[in-house]
């Protein structure tokens, strides 16, 4: 006796890139887990629309994890959930921190710092 059986759909690959992005007034920056490709595009629906061609298919994409920065994430918040871009707003660790903590001194050493030590990275703009 013969059966016939339906081909079987191969299964999507699962989401699993994880995109950073700083929101800035002005900027938002973007990097990409794995792969550690970055973006930086400007903070308006034009740079949005950069971004979003650079993160590419959106089925691939886990998470996008932004801090909110008071107004300058919701568009592009707005813009994400429009497009079914699974996000994750994450606060501060730190309850109340507005930076105001340290001294300027203390933050221009923490700077001076990093900005010696740390691996440097060029803005790659995809506008």
């Amino acid at each position: 006796m013969a059966y016939l059986a339906e081909a079987s759909k191969p299964e999507p690959p699962p989401a699993s890139l994880t995109i950073g992005i700083d929101v800035s007034k002005d900027h938002l920056d973007a990097a990409r887990h794995p792969g550690g490709d970055t973006a930086g595009v400007a903070n308006t629906r034009k740079g949005q629309s950069a971004l979003l061609r650079w993160i590419g298919d959106v089925k691939a994409v886990a998470r996008v994890v932004f801090e909110p920065t008071g107004p300058y994430h919701r568009a592009l918040e707005e813009r994400l959930a429009s497009c079914g871009v699974p996000m994750v707003k994450v606060n501060c660790l730190v309850p109340g921190f507005d930076g105001a903590f340290f001294s300027l001194e203390w933050k221009e050493a923490l700077w001076a710092r990093f900005t010696t030590e740390a691996p440097r990275r060029q803005r790659q703009s995809v506008e």
